[in-house]
């Protein structure tokens, strides 16, 4: 009986395995990027981006690209800018506060932008993020048993969704993959020699990231060529969420924002505003009390 139970396993396993290599192909596509004509003039800039949004169909209020002066009314180039890049299905909101403080602080330039076909409410949300490679059969599968007309649809609540997707269409996990599977690897890390700070959540191996593999993220921090001196891994146990620095998901934005200012005045050497150094002094007093007592 065992005997036959075993060659039926075996059997099935070899019909698998041939429907999937007689199944559909997909030839590797090249990323191209075509960068757009920006304003040189930082006057026009202002315009520039309000422009963009303002034609974009369905964004939601609050989800748009934005820029805050360091001096709004003396609009000029600052010795360092912080220009913020939110994650996937995201929007400029799943930085904030912590990209705006860190932008007081150091009396920087403020650019938060807003991915291709994100930060919008439609029916067929993402389907124009392009396209270029997902493993054909992960495709079928996703299709058969996720989607319904190529969308996955996330329930958000509160807030959540306000700023964040949730329909999701097949389209942005091609393009996800391509990016993923095509130029993530060692390759394109070894490539970095700047200055880095990788901060996750991470608690126990129960507690952690289940968006993003925590172990991955520290297999690249190894792997790229910064040198030890200039970049930093740190884990925040009480984030509770894979987007830690929103006021939104967060239970430690604030330990995320006082560890990135302390990374940039003592390891990249950027130096606060003097009117803000105290007030984060006293911040950071005040951090280190309360947890003393828990």
């Amino acid at each position: 009986m065992l005997r036959k139970i075993l060659l039926g396993i075996f059997a099935t396993a070899m019909v698998l395995a041939i429907v999937y290599m007689l199944g559909p192909k997909l030839q590797e596509q090249e990323i191209i990027i075509e960068f757009p004509e920006v304003p040189t003039r930082l006057s026009e800039l202002q315009s520039y981006v309000d422009l963009r949004e303002d034609t974009v169909i369905g964004l939601k209020p609050g989800n748009e690209a934005y820029i805050v002066w360091a001096d709004s009314m003396n609009k000029h180039k600052t010795p360092y800018s912080i220009v913020y890049i939110h994650g996937f299905g995201a929007s400029p909101m799943e930085g904030d506060p912590v990209h705006r403080f860190l932008a007081a602080h150091f009396g920087a330039n403020l650019f938060v932008t807003r991915l291709p076909d994100h930060g919008i409410k439609r029916e067929n949300g993402l389907e124009y993020v392009s396209p270029q490679a997902l493993s054909p059969w992960m495709q079928k599968l996703m299709q058969w048993t996720m989607m319904k007309n190529k969308i996955i649809h996330q329930n958000r609540e509160g807030e959540k969704a306000m700023y964040w997707s949730e329909d999701y269409h097949m389209n942005v996990y091609e393009s996800l993959a391509m990016i993923l599977y095509g130029n993530m690897n060692e390759a394109t890390f070894k490539k970095i020699h700047q200055p880095l700070f990788l901060a996750y959540y991470y608690k126990d191996n129960e507690a952690q990231d289940d968006v993003v593999s925590v172990p991955k993220m520290k297999e690249m921090f190894e792997q790229i060529s910064t040198p030890a001196a200039m970049k930093r891994e740190q884990a925040f146990p009480n984030t509770g969420d894979h987007v830690i620095g929103s006021s939104i998901t967060s239970g430690d934005w604030e330990g995320v924002l006082f560890s990135t200012i302390d990374f940039l005045e003592n390891v990249v050497k950027i130096p606060a505003k003097p009117e803000y150094q105290e007030k984060v002094e006293d911040l950071m007093q005040i951090q280190e009390t309360i947890q003393n007592i828990d």
